[in-house]
């Protein structure tokens, strides 16, 4: 059972250490551009009992991404979509630092499955949303109080 300490420990590590991202794939068929979106939300970080807690604890799964310049190995942890939605849904009242974002990515889950009629609208609704998180991962923020 998750209590109200994990979504706040969870909230933390994003907040220092996350990442909340969403990718255009253009798939090409003939005739056709498809693109497809995917919205992923990582930790990564050195200290392997953080992330390792939080895979266990939401799901998700952990690689190991190398070693830094002192010789740590760097833990990478990930989840997508619908379960990165809801992940960011039970940390967003604890974030300080990445709640933009979070609730961005919140938005973006809600969006509804593409069809011939709302397929050129939404994709250009989903490129909106997922340069917003870009240049909000680029700009540093305050903790608003």
């Amino acid at each position: 059972m998750i209590v109200e300490t994990d979504y706040a420990y969870a909230a933390g590590l994003m907040d220092g250490e996350g990442s909340i991202c969403i990718r255009r794939y253009d798939y090409k068929k003939p005739g056709h551009n498809l693109p497809a979106f995917s919205l992923y939300v990582e930790i990564r970080m050195t200290n392997k009992e953080g992330v390792e807690f939080i895979k266990d604890t939401f799901g998700g799964c952990l690689t190991n991404k190398g070693v830094t310049k002192t010789g740590k190995t760097i833990y990478d942890w990930k989840i997508y979509g619908n379960k990165a939605a809801a992940f960011l849904e039970n940390i967003l009242p604890y974030l300080k630092c990445k709640h933009r974002q979070a609730n961005v990515a919140v938005k973006f889950s809600m969006l509804p499955n593409a069809n011939k009629e709302n397929r050129d609208a939404l994709t250009k609704q989903r490129d909106r949303m997922k340069n917003l998180i870009s240049r909000l991962n680029q700009t540093s923020h305050g903790i608003e109080t």
